[in-house]
């Protein structure tokens, strides 16, 4: 609504943040705080949030005008420094592929890395570039991966996910970084919003529907344990690319929605139940 005004992309996008913010903020206090199961939380807070998008827009797609926003979701960098990018990101992955080698500690996860890698080489020789939405994206996942795994914080967050009490008496301020998770992702979910908006020129309050399946499968694929405490971004990224080949292919072969969900939904006890048989094996 605020970019149909007319308003510019940035100051919107403060704005939703800033929105984000405070729903993390009740999220986390009745998570943390009022220690409401999180199930419990997150279900009635996006159901509170789907009405009010519903009220406010009256049920209808508004469509954006601000150019800034169109362009952020219509333009794409040029073939040269997205292959220079990649190029220094392939170079990247086989120095560690060499380091784990040497190491003894070599994991097959580095091929997935550098197959994705070419593959996306392909996928810009045969077109006109990255798209920007696909920047900002990847941009989010090195900076959250550096967070998760060489800061306190993300140290912390990891510990509060494998076992809360045990991380309480560690040290760790779990209402603080329980909390914080909540705010983080609740400003995410509001810049993936408005470029969702940019991307398809309009903002309606039915888009992202049933998009929760797909976000769970994703991770679960990709590895996280549902019991917590353990999991990598990256190996989730992996998970998202597969669920995005998953529901293209499915499309292809004209398989109805209704019936993908069904496909969705084992792909996730699938996940659930390996990941039970793998931890009982290692303990």
């Amino acid at each position: 609504m605020l970019l149909q005004k007319g308003m510019n992309f940035f100051t919107a996008l403060i704005i939703m943040m800033l929105l984000g913010l405070v729903i993390g903020l009740c999220y986390g206090f009745f998570a943390a705080k009022v220690a409401i199961p999180p199930f419990i939380v997150t279900l009635a807070g996006t159901n509170v949030c789907k009405g009010a998008a519903l009220v406010l827009t009256d049920s209808a797609a508004i469509g954006v005008t601000e150019p800034v926003t169109l362009a952020i979701g219509s333009l794409s960098l040029p073939q040269a420094p997205t292959l220079a990018l990649i190029a220094l990101a392939a170079i990247y992955c086989v120095y560690n592929m060499w380091k784990q080698a040497k190491e003894k500690a070599f994991h097959w996860i580095s091929i997935i890395y550098l197959l994705i890698l070419a593959y996306a080489a392909y996928l810009i020789l045969n077109s006109s570039g990255v798209p920007y939405l696909a920047l900002i994206c990847i941009a989010l996942v090195i900076i959250f991966n550096f967070v998760l795994n060489h800061t306190v914080f993300g140290k912390g967050v990891y510990a509060v996910g494998g076992n809360i009490d045990v991380a309480r008496m560690a040290g760790v301020k779990t209402v603080k970084v329980l909390v914080s998770v909540y705010v983080v992702d609740a400003m995410l979910a509001a810049l993936g919003g408005v470029l969702t908006a940019a991307r398809l020129g309009a903002g309606a309050p039915t888009i992202g529907t049933n998009w929760e399946l797909d976000a769970i499968a994703a991770v679960v694929i990709g590895g996280t344990s549902m019991n917590g405490g353990s999991g990598k971004l990256t190996k989730t990224v992996i998970g998202v690319l597969l669920i995005g080949v998953l529901n293209n292919m499915l499309s292809l072969m004209n398989v109805q929605t209704n019936v993908q969900m069904i496909f969705k939904g084992l792909i996730i006890l699938g996940a659930v139940v390996l990941d039970k048989v793998t931890s009982s094996r290692r303990v």
